[in-house]
């Protein structure tokens, strides 16, 4: 089931068969009994978060209100879907810093993030509210795919692709050394969005464009990981050790760094231009 356009279908009608795709996974993650339950969760929210990103490429031209249900009800899905994984991240991201401390502090953090594991697991979502997700997802779905798309071929594409990357570009300019965290997050989120969008059209990406996906893909990892570093900070297990915060706070700063420098590299393109020969791309690929 590949996440992408084909070149003979009609976009509406990809967009349609994507969306019911991508539903029809989350229910079968959800439904499944078997397998690891928080790998499960995990590939599920990774399936929302791609139909959140198709939603907003192709954001309709009628029924606002109904765009705007929808949106809502796929992140509210995902965040009842992320208690018990945040400890599991929480733990697995301390794991990365334990080298740099004592045996004996790294010993007692990890003691107190295990517990913490353990009460997430036990407080997990219930089959009760599973049930109730998958119902207001199934009904989510099934609503995005009956949504009207104004226009017709790249013109569906092109105002989402262009405010998706100029908000990526916007964001990137507010980038120092010592930006604030709020600002990373939020260009973690919209890096994300475009980088799903961009997985619908990789074929239209050209020579010069080829290299972008597999750049944007580490740069998301890396928010992503600065994310996980400042949820521990957070953490009731770590937010009172001073040693440790020092340590994740050292560990913050360099990131910013390297997440910064990756901005340029990536996004240095002006809008016009990149949305041009994406353009281009598409019809001599449709051709």
């Amino acid at each position: 089931m590949a996440f992408q356009l084909r070149k003979k279908e009609r976009v509406a009608d990809g967009i349609r068969r994507i969306t019911n795709e991508q539903t029809a996974a989350v229910l079968d993650l959800l439904s499944d009994r078997a397998g690891d339950f928080e790998e499960r969760i995990h590939n599920a929210r990774r399936c929302i978060k791609r139909l959140r990103a198709t939603l907003r490429l192709v954001r309709p031209d009628k029924n606002g209100a109904q765009y705007k249900a929808s949106d809502r009800a796929l992140r509210n899905a995902a965040k009842k879907l992320a208690t018990s994984r945040d400890a599991d991240v929480a733990l697995a991201t301390f794991e990365r810093l334990a080298p740099e401390m004592s045996l004996a502090l790294a010993a007692r953090i990890r003691t107190r993030l295990n517990a913490a594991v353990s009460r997430a697991r036990r407080r997990t979502i219930s089959r009760h509210q599973l049930t109730g997700v998958l119902a207001d997802f199934r009904t989510s779905g099934r609503t995005i795919a009956r949504m009207h798309l104004k226009g017709k071929g790249w013109q569906i594409l092109e105002p989402g692709i262009r405010k998706s990357y100029a908000s990526v570009r916007h964001t990137a300019r507010k980038l120092r050394d010592d930006t604030e965290v709020t600002v990373i997050h939020e260009w973690r989120t919209v890096a994300k969005r475009l980088l799903h969008q961009l997985e619908l059209i990789r074929r239209v990406l050209g020579k010069s464009h080829r290299k972008l996906l597999p750049r944007l893909t580490k740069l998301c990892r890396l928010l992503g990981e600065f994310h996980d570093v400042d949820a521990l900070a957070a953490n009731p297990a770590i937010s009172k050790t001073p040693a440790i915060r020092k340590l994740i706070a050292d560990r913050m700063q360099t990131q910013r760094k390297v997440i910064r420098h990756m901005a340029p590299e990536i996004f240095s393109e002006h809008t016009r231009s990149f949305v041009s020969t994406l353009r281009a791309g598409w019809k001599k690929w449709r051709a």
